[in-house]
């Protein structure tokens, strides 16, 4: 869910393809109109200033935009992802993207008004787009999760959506005075969620508030006792702090930390990479997890080499991993999508998995080789060995 400033709302449903997630979005839009999958007016092969302009016209109402989708090339994945970026923006930040004419006037800048729902077989996880992604609240929905005979249940019904919306709405008009208050309640709540984006509890609290006031416009209506009213409020409450905490799971498993340090373990297990030993600058203790094989030299003796074609990481010791930042890097330049050392660096320090650093640096100074008489002065990341092997 992308969460704007006091107004807007909205969610992002991510599923993989055949799960029904267009016909699911078709029915939840047909709260405020004749939505069907056949007739979704907004998707990802819009371009964002048309995105832009219906989200500005499509005012307290519900704007979804559905599809993203990996595309059939590496340009229309990019292309399609930056929209996604841009909307996100658009309604996080709660701005309009300021331009100028050919005559250097101001153009007329559109701000988001509506609630945004957008759909999509995936989320990108790439590093340019982790600021975008905190704006959201991610919602995975995968096979089974949601039963198809009640999506045919409520379609047979789809009609009498829109009308028990306006009943909502023409309800709702005359308590908004109480909206703030109560939406203040649950973002307290909330907010005692650990590790959550400062914007993710703001966003489930607008959601539960609407999920507590529909459930006080049924009763009133007769649609639902008051025990079942609370029922509904805790079991939406539940699941809005469950996947409130899956993706602020996401969002830290897709740092550039956590990346950097993630990639270097698998390429460490796979030996595309290796370490050498600290002290010796020969294989480490337990090297076959460290990029180190036995190799044939003949008379039936072996030595114990880097793998074939594995490169140069850094060295260990048995408290901590000393990765040289330019080797690291350019070793893991494909998988980390050219992600610059300083980005990585400043993520290591941050998150906490830094052993030791020197003062106003993500680097440390340590001598390599040490008794030997060709140690030497190596400036390295000191990263603790839990923070890449994992508990051993």
């Amino acid at each position: 869910m992308i969460a704007p400033k006091e107004r807007t709302a909205s969610a992002a449903s991510v599923s993989a393809t055949g799960v029904l997630k267009t016909t699911k979005a078709a029915l939840v839009g047909s709260h405020f109109g004749n939505f069907t999958p056949d007739n979704m007016a907004l998707n990802f092969e819009s371009t964002s200033n048309f995105l832009e302009r219906a989200l500005y016209d499509t005012k307290d109402s519900l704007a979804i935009v559905d599809d993203l989708r990996p595309g059939q090339g590496t340009r229309d994945k990019e292309t399609l992802e930056q929209r996604l970026q841009k909307l996100a923006r658009v309604v996080g930040n709660h701005v309009g993207r300021g331009r100028m004419m050919s005559n250097l006037e101001n153009r007329e800048s559109f701000v988001c008004r509506s609630m945004v729902m957008a759909t999509g077989e995936y989320l990108p996880s790439n590093a340019t787009f982790l600021s975008a992604t905190a704006r959201m609240l991610s919602v995975k929905i995968e096979a089974g999760m949601i039963s198809l005979d009640d999506v045919k249940r409520i379609n047979r019904q789809r009609s009498k959506l829109a009308a028990a919306m306006a009943g909502f709405t023409k309800w709702l008009s005359t308590r908004l005075d109480t909206v703030e208050d109560l939406r203040e309640e649950q973002h307290e709540e909330f907010s005692e969620l650990g590790g959550a984006h400062l914007r993710l509890p703001q966003t489930m609290s607008k959601l539960l508030t609407g999920v507590v006031f529909f459930g006080q416009y049924a009763v009133e209506a007769g649609a639902i006792t008051e025990d079942e009213a609370r029922v509904r409020k805790e079991m939406a409450k539940k699941a809005l702090v469950q996947a409130g905490m899956r993706h602020g799971d996401s969002l830290s498993a897709n740092s550039p930390a956590r990346r950097f340090l993630d990639e270097v373990h698998s390429g460490l297990v796979s030996a595309r990479f290796y370490v050498r030993s600290r002290k010796t600058e020969g294989h480490p203790t337990g090297w076959t997890r460290y990029g180190w094989r036995e190799r044939e030299k003949g008379d039936n003796e072996v030595e114990i080499t880097p793998a074939p074609g594995a490169k140069f990481v850094g060295w260990m010791d048995e408290d901590s991993f000393y990765f040289e930042p330019q080797s690291a890097t350019s070793a893991l330049e494909r998988e980390l999508g050219g992600l610059d050392k300083s980005v990585i660096g400043s993520a290591l320090l941050d998150k906490g998995y830094l052993a030791s650093a020197d003062k106003k640096r993500d680097t440390k100074v340590v001598r390599v080789g040490e008794g030997r008489t060709n140690s030497h002065p190596q400036r390295v990341w000191m990263i603790r060995r839990s923070a890449v092997d994992g508990p051993l």
